[in-house]
């Protein structure tokens, strides 16, 4: 991310993460959760920047259980969104990437159902940080 960031600096990135950059580099990576645990007094970031870039990891691991796909996109959102909001919203779009690419084609879509099951899911995964969210 860093490299690809100071090749094309006015792409568009998060001020931010902009931040989170800078200080991985500075580190020469030394802890590449660090900086995205500093940001916002420590907090971490919550922003959608995670989610974002995630569905690569649904495709390449469409076959991964739920849980290896979960730590394989936590581990990979932390770095630039270190709170459970940040990165539970990638876990979020990588299960509903990767149920899209599961679902039956010759079944007609039922946008309910599948909403529910996301959230039934979330609901498991959420519960184990504590974030408080609930579901109606």
């Amino acid at each position: 991310f860093v490299d690809e960031y100071y090749s094309q600096p006015k792409r568009g990135y998060g001020m931010h993460v902009i931040d989170v950059f800078q200080a991985l580099k500075e580190t020469n990576f030394e802890d590449v959760f660090l900086p995205g645990k500093m940001q916002f007094n420590g907090s971490g970031s919550y922003g959608n920047g995670a989610a974002m870039r995630i569905a690569p990891i649904a495709l390449f691991g469409h076959n991964k259980t739920d849980e290896s796909l979960q730590r394989d996109v936590e581990e990979c959102s932390r770095i630039t969104h270190n709170h459970p909001n940040g990165y539970n919203g990638a876990i979020l779009h990588c299960l509903a990437v990767k149920a899209a690419l599961k679902s039956d084609s010759s079944k007609e879509f039922d946008p309910v159902d599948f909403i529910s099951q996301l959230e039934k899911k979330m609901e498991t995964i959420e519960t184990k940080v504590n974030i408080g969210y609930v579901f109606m």
